[in-house]
C-alpha cells in the first residue's frame, strides 16, 4: 500500500514480496517452500511509541490534547493484531499443514489489505 513520506520503506516491502515469489521458484524442486506473512498493525511497544509520537507531532498549536494520531477505522476487524496471531500465521505457513503452500505472500492484516 502507497503512503505518504514511505517511498523506500515501501520498495522493501515490495522487494520483499517479490523475493519470496521468485526464491519459491527457485527452491520448489528441492522441496524447498518459501512464504513471506505481511503483518498489519500489531499492537507492540514499538508501535504504541510510534503512535505517540505522530499523536505528538499532529497536537494543535494551542497546546490541547493530541488525538490518537491513528486510527483502525480502515481495518475490518476493527482492531490491532495480537503479537501471538503473527506467530500463529508464521506456525501455519511452516507447518505441515501448508505443505502444498509456496511462494505466497499472506496478509495477517485485518483485512486491511481488502479495499
Amino acid at each position: 500500500m502507497g503512503k505518504p513520506a514511505s517511498a523506500a520503506y515501501g520498495a522493501s516491502k515490495a522487494a520483499l514480496a517479490q523475493l519470496t515469489r521468485s526464491a519459491a521458484i527457485d527452491w520448489g524442486a528441492q522441496g524447498v517452500r518459501i512464504n513471506c506473512i505481511a503483518p498489519g498493525s500489531t499492537d507492540t511497544a514499538m508501535l504504541r511509541e510510534v503512535m505517540q509520537q505522530l499523536a505528538q507531532r499532529q497536537a494543535p498549536a494551542s497546546g490541547s490534547t493530541p488525538q490518537a494520531g491513528f486510527s483502525m477505522a480502515s481495518v475490518p476487524l476493527g482492531r490491532m493484531a495480537h503479537p501471538d496471531e503473527m506467530a500463529q500465521a508464521v506456525a501455519f505457513l511452516a507447518s505441515d499443514a501448508a505443505s502444498y503452500i509456496t511462494g505466497v505472500v499472506f496478509p495477517v492484516d485485518g483485512g486491511f489489505t481488502t479495499a
